[in-house]
């Protein structure tokens, strides 16, 4: 299952890797398309590289998809690292009034049954 998701995943990073260098602009078409419509309305009059934060530049999203996932050593080859293993939480009481606890016999039921006599 964990081949599935790296081999998965590779193929995302490629795709996405592939999507980013075909960019004509020093952003994505998206943006660009934002840009062009704010510029119609007369909202822009300036290059749409003084607005955008250089996280939304093509050499930002080319380093983030720059490297390939490794695989990874099964969980027996993992080095142990000293760390005490995690606990689970510790169960706090809810306040508030407690639900009813019903005693139920096990003649009585729900419903009366009567018989039908003619």
């Amino acid at each position: 299952m964990l081949e599935e998701i790296r081999v998965n995943m590779m193929i995302r990073i490629v795709a996405k890797r592939k999507k980013c260098s075909s960019w004509k602009y020093n952003y994505g078409p998206l943006i660009k398309k934002k840009f062009d419509d704010n510029k119609k309305e007369g909202h822009l009059e300036q290059d749409p590289d003084d607005y955008l934060h250089r996280y939304y530049h093509k050499d930002t999203y080319l380093k983030t998809y720059k490297y390939d996932l490794h695989p990874i050593n099964e969980s027996h080859e993992w080095t142990k690292s000293g760390i005490e293993p995690l606990l689970p939480p510790i169960e706090k009481t809810i306040l508030g009034r407690p639900k009813k606890n019903r005693r139920k016999s096990g003649t009585s039921t729900r419903y009366r049954s009567q018989k039908i006599t003619t």
